[in-house]
């Protein structure tokens, strides 16, 4: 992000310089370099990401992009939920062959929360520090079923798809190339 040249104030939070960070949707958001605070909202214009920061409109860890982590490292002990949004074009979760389409999901472990959402064809995986439970209207399993964490499905360095056991069921969310959403496919098991 070298061609702007915006001044940016330190860190509200530990001091240090902030950083750009791509997000999907071809965003940014301005980061701390060090603890991760970060601006609210994803602007599409850079400059206007910088001013955010300047104003101090910042939470402490708010927005942490975490693709240099393999998503199986946050899965793998132990998932609490995992809600779905709709899918906001038709104001429903619309069915496919295997399942149904959402536009995003979040995924909530003993230690972190996920925004899983769709970008050029792969999974985008970034920390959260809260969501509205309102939006997430749907649940890949019922109340006192156990989410499991099966597998990850990679693509060179896109993530392409996550796979959890539910009681009975596997559920695979896979990035939907051509709706630029989340599908969600259900499978019984025997």
């Amino acid at each position: 992000m070298e061609e702007y040249y915006i001044e940016l104030k330190p860190c509200p939070f530990c001091g240090n310089e902030p950083e750009w960070i791509g997000v999907p949707g071809d965003d940014y958001i301005m980061r701390c370099s060090v603890c991760h605070a970060s601006t609210t909202t994803a602007r599409m214009d850079p400059d206007e990401a910088a001013e955010d920061w300047n104003n101090r409109l910042i939470e402490d860890n708010n927005f942490t992009i975490t693709r240099d982590i393999k998503i199986d490292e946050y899965l793998i002990n132990g998932i609490k939920k995992v809600v779905l949004d709709e899918y906001s074009i038709f104001d429903s979760f619309p069915e496919t062959e295997n399942g149904f389409l959402c536009s995003d999901a979040v995924i909530v472990t003993d230690k972190i929360m996920l925004s899983i959402e769709v970008d050029d064809g792969a999974l985008w995986y970034d920390e959260i520090a809260r969501y509205n439970p309102e939006a997430y209207v749907k649940s890949i399993a019922e109340k006192d079923v156990e989410i499991v964490f099966e597998e990850s499905s990679w693509q060179g360095d896109s993530l392409k798809s996550i796979t959890f056991l539910c009681g009975k069921r596997k559920i695979t969310l896979a990035a939907d190339d051509e709706e630029e959403c989340i599908e969600v496919r259900e499978e019984e098991l025997l």
